[in-house]
Parts: C-alpha cells; sequence; structure tokens
C-alpha cells in the first residue's frame, strides 16, 4: 500500500532540515493518512526520540529500561546485551570526527545521553590514551555534533573527579581527582 511520507502513524523522523518542502506528485498527493484508512499499525510513539551511548552497561540499561525501546535506542561497543542495540565504537569517533555525526544521523535523536566510558580506573593508570580517547574527546564529538542538529546533551560523569576527602558532593562542588580515570572524566565533563 502506498503512504505518506510524513504519515504521522510511522512516527518516521526524517533528516531534513526544518524548512524543507519535498517535491510530491499529484499521484501522492492524493494518498490518505493511513489513519484514515483503517490501517492498524502501533500507535505513534509519543515523547523524545533518546540515544543512549553505553546502553549495555549499568546506568545506559537503566536508562534504557525508564525510556522505554520504542522511544529509546542503544549502543554497544564490546558486548551488545540486546538484539536492538547499535554498535557504536568510541575510540573510532575519536579517531575520526566524522563518525561521531553519522553514528547520530542514524537515529536522529532528540536527547543524546553519554553513558559509555572507559570505568576501569587501575587499567586506566597504564592506558592513560583510550581513558581519555573514550571518557573525554569521543564523548565531546558527540556533543559537538549533536549541538549541530540540535540534540540535547546529557553527559554522566562519575564520583571520581572528587577526591574523596569532603564528600558527600553535590554539583557545586569543586573537582580534584586524584586519578586517570577521574582526571579524563573530568576534562570530558568540561569538553561537552
Amino acid at each position: 500500500k502506498d503512504a505518506l511520507w510524513n504519515d504521522p502513524v510511522l512516527c518516521i523522523k526524517w533528516p531534513f532540515p526544518n524548512d524543507f518542502t519535498p517535491i510530491i506528485s499529484e499521484k501522492d498527493k492524493s494518498i490518505k493518512p493511513l489513519s484514515a484508512r483503517g490501517i492498524p499499525l502501533a500507535a505513534p510513539v509519543s515523547g523524545p526520540r533518546v540515544l543512549v551511548v553505553g546502553a549495555s552497561g549499568q546506568v545506559g540499561a537503566a536508562l534504557v529500561e525508564q525510556f522505554g525501546k520504542r522511544n529509546c535506542v542503544g549502543t554497544y561497543n564490546t558486548v551488545q546485551t540486546d538484539p536492538s542495540f547499535i554498535h557504536m565504537n568510541l575510540e573510532e569517533i575519536a579517531a575520526n570526527e566524522a563518525t561521531a555525526g553519522s553514528g547520530l544521523a542514524r537515529v536522529h535523536p532528540d536527547v543524546l545521553c553519554i553513558c559509555s566510558a572507559f570505568t576501569w580506573v587501575d587499567g586506566a593508570e597504564t592506558q592513560l590514551a583510550k581513558a581519555f580517547c573514550v571518557n573525554s574527546t569521543a564523548p565531546a564529538l558527540l556533543a559537538a555534533a549533536a549541538n549541530k542538529a540540535n540534540t540535547k546533551v546529557v553527559f554522566i560523569s562519575t564520583d571520581y573527579v572528587f577526591d574523596g576527602v569532603d564528600g558527600p558532593y553535590d554539583e557545586t562542588a569543586t573537582p580534584n581527582p586524584v586519578n586517570v580515570y577521574g582526571k579524563s572524566k573530568l576534562e570530558g565533563e568540561q569538553k561537552v
């Protein structure tokens, strides 16, 4: 059956600019919306479309569960915990800025949640380049691509940006990381 390119029942978010005006044939202009034809399809998705980078981790998985899979797309790097998750390698993004934009373009999210991180605290001490690449450079590039697409960004950090001396901490506390993991996450906060 024919369908309108912008039929609200299909819930397709096309990657067109807001001022885009498509050229539509006379035949296609006469097509009735699916809802008017009684074609049973899923109800339109309400709420924002969310991309959770690092959905195979604890925080990311919890976010996907809270948002619901209808509104949310998750990513993984090494462990695909859900068959619907798409692959996204933050080291590749850090090495090639264009991959940040192409990764977002696959989903066209309204909100980008960056939960992914190189969280091996002891390993970060000897793998500094990887820690800063995954925890700082790639998130900054993703955030920049998201800003160009008018996508809101949420960056999940860590309490390791503090030294642990005067906790508990709130958003106004002065960071003072004492290890590479904390330093790389703080740099990510600052760049995002």
